[in-house]
Order: C-alpha cells, then structure tokens, then sequence
C-alpha cells in the first residue's frame, strides 16, 4: 500500500471554525443537557424531602426520654382530672343537702326572732342552738360563696345533681333577705336587735332583746 494523502495539523495560531449549518443542531444539544440537568436537581430534591417525611430522624435518647416523661404527666393529669369530675357531684349532693336543711331552720329562727325577740332554745344538751348557729352560718355561706363566684366568673354556683344545690343558693337568697326584713322590724318595734348567743354575745355595744 502507498502512503495516504497528506495530513493537515492545525497551527498553534489557527481557529477551528464550524460550519454555520451545524449551529442549531450544538444550541439543540445545549438546551436538552441544561433541561436534563435542572430535571436531575429537581427528582434529587424530591427524593431528600420524600425521605425526610417517611423516614423520620431517630430521637436520641435524652429526647426519647423527655418525650415519655410528658406522656406519663399527661396521663397522670388525665387521671387526676378524671377524679375530680368524679369528686365533684359528690361535693355538690352533700352542699345541697347542708343548704336544704339550714333554711328551714332559719326560718324557724327567725319566727321566734320576730315573735320573742329571741331564737330557738337550746335544746337538750344545747344541740338545738348548736344546729340554729351552724345553719345560719351555712346560709351565710352559700349567699358568699355565690357573689364572690359572681363577682369573680360571673356566673353562679351550677345547678348542682338533680337542680338541688341551685335551689338551696336560692333560698339561702331569701333567708338572708328575709332576716334583714325581720331585723328591721324588730329594731322597729322594740328598739332592740337578737342576741347570737352561743356563737357571737355583742349585748355589751347594742341593745338586745330579752
């Protein structure tokens, strides 16, 4: 075989020029790689996220016990909560049933008051004015206890197990009302106010009657 046709080295100074046919094909060609590329970055970021979500970071182990700390808290506020709800109805029969029986007790006072001067006797034993005292106080109670709710949540006292603890509120209302009526009629009458022996004896300041 003969020697080959002659080959042509490009000089160092020489530029390689590209027929102007082939340009849209090379900018085609650029356009598909910047595509591909920026495709390529995007199903990346979708894998990294998909993987956070699925695959959650594992906790270290001071977080993980942190973490069962408030549950056991949460469940022992639950507990706690749940004895209270329970409590509470019970609470609420037995301030009924004090207030529904003190009532008829001051009422029955407050008729001697007014017709004597004077509240119920003693009693054997005193027990009769022991109960007259304490059931005052307890009416005492109910009508404070129920504007201080109302000054403070303004609302009253809840209705209680079958409305009872809302009744007794009530009539402890007109038991005070009604012994601010009979106190005023006495003062009226006699010039004198009943003494609150054996809880209060203030016969040494005012006028009581005898």
């Amino acid at each position: 075989c003969g020697p080959g046709p002659p080959r042509t080295l490009l000089s160092p100074g020489a530029v390689l020029s590209v027929p102007s046919a082939s340009l849209p094909f090379f900018a085609a060609m650029h356009s598909f790689y910047q595509r591909a590329g920026a495709l390529l970055i995007a199903q990346l970021l979708f894998l990294e996220l998909a993987a956070a979500f699925t695959h959650p970071p594992s906790l270290s182990p001071n977080r993980r016990l942190q973490t069962r700390t408030q549950a056991q808290a949460q469940r022992q506020e639950r507990h706690v909560g749940s004895l209270r709800c329970s409590a509470q109805p019970g609470k609420e029969a037995a301030a009924a049933a004090a207030g529904l029986v003190a009532n008829p007790v001051v009422w029955a006072s407050l008729v001697s008051v007014k017709m004597n001067g004077g509240g119920l006797p003693a009693g054997p034993y005193g027990l009769l004015g022991a109960l007259e005292g304490v059931s005052y106080l307890v009416v005492v109670g109910f009508v404070g206890t129920a504007l201080y709710k109302k000054a403070t949540t303004g609302s009253a006292l809840p209705a209680g197990p079958g409305g009872l603890l809302g009744a007794a509120e009530g009539l402890s209302f007109l038991s005070v009302v009604g012994g601010a009526i009979v106190l005023l009629l006495l003062i009226a009458d006699q010039g004198c106010v009943p003494n609150a022996l054996p809880l209060v004896d203030y016969s040494a300041y005012v006028t009581v009657c005898h």
